[in-house]
């Protein structure tokens, strides 16, 4: 008895509707074949069917969720998402969602807004920029505007290694981020991961999830002054730094051009109970679909960033690459 390969289904994971149905002609009994047009940085729900010689009815595979990642071999990881920011104008809306509105978060007074002048690529780098008078894409003229965008609707991920090579504004009400939060659950009982804060002239790297009482953040934090890294390079503010997130099932690293900046022991992190009772781990991979989407973005002022000196603006922070890496995508 043969069993010959008739076609197969595929479908974006988040997409509703019927699944595409592609027939193939498989007169040579091949047991391969090559599925174009995806695009890249997304899941695919794939089934194969088959037929059974002398039998006209299929038999359908299990479905398989693949991701369109470029995969490239680096050691024992590979690449799962690589933003190069290689293109011209407005981010790629494929990839990046943007928050809209202002004081939406710590008292900030910047509206955060889906303009192009506010977010674009340029030279083979995200800009991200603080204006002050300016008008936001509600069409309404704001004291400051500036960008916060995320990846929540195309990647997540869990475990692996993230490097991002940035330019950070710095000054007097500043306050660049990257960030990670994880895709179920209120603040704090996601976990909430601060890869690079800048504020009030210090670095920071730090951990937050859930405490006894909702709304309430259990953190574990490190900071260095600007003063520590002008020390080893005068002109630390004028160039491009490389932030590095180390991520496994025991601990968390983050490090800045090498130095490690935080260690964070994932034997620690679990949730208090004060979100409807929960007690999972938020750094740790506890059930299908879970992972962190990636957040960068300008905020000013507020209850961190201190006074604005609208001297410094416009203020722009600038984004080179983001790129994870895994040693395997954990089931979506």
């Amino acid at each position: 008895m043969e069993v010959y390969i008739k076609g197969y289904t595929w479908k974006k994971k988040s997409a509703k509707g019927d699944p595409e149905i592609v027939y193939v002609d498989n007169s040579e009994k091949e047991t391969e074949f090559t599925l174009t047009g995806l695009e890249k940085h997304q899941t695919y729900t794939l089934t194969a069917f088959a037929q059974v010689e002398g039998n006209d009815s299929f038999t359908y595979s299990d479905p398989l969720d693949v991701f369109t990642g470029e995969v490239v071999v680096d050691g024992d990881y590979q690449l799962v998402f690589s933003e190069e920011f290689n293109g011209t104008g407005a981010p790629d809306p494929n990839i990046w969602s943007f928050e809209e509105g202002e004081y939406i978060r710590n008292h900030e007074p910047q509206f955060y807004s889906k303009s192009v002048e506010n977010a674009y690529q340029e030279d083979g780098c995200l800009h991200i920029v603080a204006r002050k008078n300016h008008m936001g894409s509600d069409g309404t003229v704001h004291n400051y505007t500036s960008a916060s965008m995320t990846t929540s609707k195309s990647f997540v991920w869990c475990y692996g290694r993230m490097e991002v090579r940035a330019k950070i504004p710095t000054g007097s009400g500043l306050w660049p981020a990257i960030w990670m939060v994880g895709n179920d659950y209120n603040w704090p009982s996601n976990g909430e991961l601060d890869v690079m804060e800048y504020y009030r002239e210090k670095i920071l790297a730090n951990a937050a999830w859930g405490s006894s009482k909702q709304w309430t953040a259990i953190w574990d934090s490190s900071s260095k002054p600007m003063s520590y890294f002008e020390a080893k390079n005068p002109n630390w503010r004028n160039e491009f730094h490389i932030w590095v997130t180390e991520w496994d099932e025991d601990y968390i690293r983050i490090f800045l051009d090498d130095e490690l900046l935080n260690e964070i022991d994932l034997n620690k992190t679990y949730n208090q109970g004060g979100y409807k009772g929960n007690t999972e781990n938020p750094f740790r991979y506890h059930k299908a679909g879970w992972g962190d989407y990636i957040w960068l973005n300008l905020a000013l002022g507020g209850d961190n960033g201190g006074t604005i000196d609208d001297s410094l603006l416009p203020a722009t922070y600038l984004v080179d690459y983001v790129r994870v890496y895994q040693k395997q995508r954990l089931p979506e």
